[in-house]
C-alpha cells in the first residue's frame, strides 16, 4: 500500500476479497491488516490457497514475482 502511494499508482479493480475473509486473517499483525485488505481488494495478493494468506512465512522468490506482476498489470499511474 505504501509503495503503491509512494509511487503515486491508482488501481480500477477494487472489489477483490476483504483480507479479512481469509481463515487466517487474525494472524495478520495489527500494524498490517489496512495494507494487507488494500492489497486483497487488489487482486495484488491472493492467498496460498485453502482460503488462507499464511502472514507468518517468508515469501518464496515465486510468490514475490506473482506480486510484482500483477503491480504491472493492475495499477496506472496517476501523476
Amino acid at each position: 500500500m505504501s509503495f503503491s502511494n509512494r509511487l503515486g499508482l491508482s488501481y480500477s479493480y477494487t472489489s477483490g476479497p476483504a483480507a479479512s475473509s481469509f481463515s487466517d486473517y487474525k494472524e495478520v499483525s495489527a500494524w498490517a491488516t489496512t495494507g494487507m485488505d488494500f492489497c486483497t481488494r487488489r487482486g495484488l495478493i491472493a492467498g496460498v490457497g485453502d482460503n488462507s494468506l499464511a502472514p507468518n512465512t517468508t515469501l518464496t522468490r515465486d510468490q514475490i514475482g506473482v506480486i510484482l506482476y500483477a503491480y504491472t498489470q493492475k495499477a496506472s499511474r496517476t501523476r
